[in-house]
């Protein structure tokens, strides 16, 4: 009887694993899926332009147009504003708790 009863067990123990193995597949299948239209979206974006051009145009103008289209500087002069003053901020804030004698 025991027997039987492993049987069973190992028959159904192999069904769930089987439905599992079918529900992970399906999952990526759809992961796929997604990859597949996204690749697709993306093949319908227009090519890069050109980097800018400086004036000049040669040696040293044209390296600079290179470092300017692949590394903004823009960004990264607002970045730098906004920790100076930040950083002024805190210096304020901290000789105004040191006047209180908080800090």
């Amino acid at each position: 009887m025991t027997g039987i009863l492993q049987d069973i067990l190992c028959v159904l123990s192999g069904a769930a694993a089987g439905v599992l193995w079918a529900l992970v597949s399906a999952v990526n299948v759809v992961i796929a899926g997604l990859a597949v239209a996204a690749q697709g979206l993306l093949l319908l974006l227009p090519n890069l332009p050109d980097p800018p051009e400086l004036p000049g145009g040669e040696g040293t103008a044209r390296v600079l147009s290179y470092v300017g289209y692949f590394y903004p500087v823009g960004p990264v002069m607002g970045v730098f504003a906004l920790i100076v003053t930040v950083w002024l901020l805190m210096l304020a804030v901290t000789v105004g708790l040191r006047w209180v004698k908080v800090f």
